[in-house]
């Protein structure tokens, strides 16, 4: 019986685009400029727990190549997790952590504008008291 030949295996064959990634010219999605590319920002909590009082996202949409501002009124009401199915695509109601995404704003050509919509959309969200104890939270 023949030996089979193989052309893969038991080689070391050139990795395509390893050499243009290695000096610097590779092409990463991110490098993509699209036409009409829209960009996003997401405005996030800067509080650990903090109640959502309303968001005026009309500032925020008279910036000139701001296309969208949404809200999680403007979102469906979904909830996802990976352990526990219990948090929403943006905070509803109150923020639950540092950090929890509160608004999205998409605009063109850059970052910035988008960025700075996103300020603009800033809710007044004050900050509710916190506990160190679980066992105090949990009796009432």
């Amino acid at each position: 019986m023949a030996k089979a030949e193989f052309k893969i295996i038991g080689s070391s064959p050139a990795r395509i685009g390893g050499v243009e990634r290695v000096v610097g010219k590779g092409v990463y999605g991110i490098d993509l400029m699209l036409k009409d590319q829209l960009h996003g920002a997401i405005l996030r909590s800067q509080y650990a727990h903090a109640k959502i009082l309303s968001i005026d996202t009309s500032e925020a949409k008279r910036i000139p190549g701001v296309h969208a501002v949404v809200t999680a009124e403007d979102a469906p009401n979904v909830r996802y997790g990976r352990s526990y199915i219990d948090r929403h695509i943006l905070a509803r109601g109150k923020v639950r952590f540092m950090g929890d995404p509160v608004a999205a704003v998409a605009a063109v050509a850059n970052c910035p504008t988008a960025v700075a919509a996103a300020a603009l959309a800033s809710p007044p969200i004050p900050p509710l008291p916190l506990s160190r104890r679980p066992a105090a939270v949990l009796s009432g």
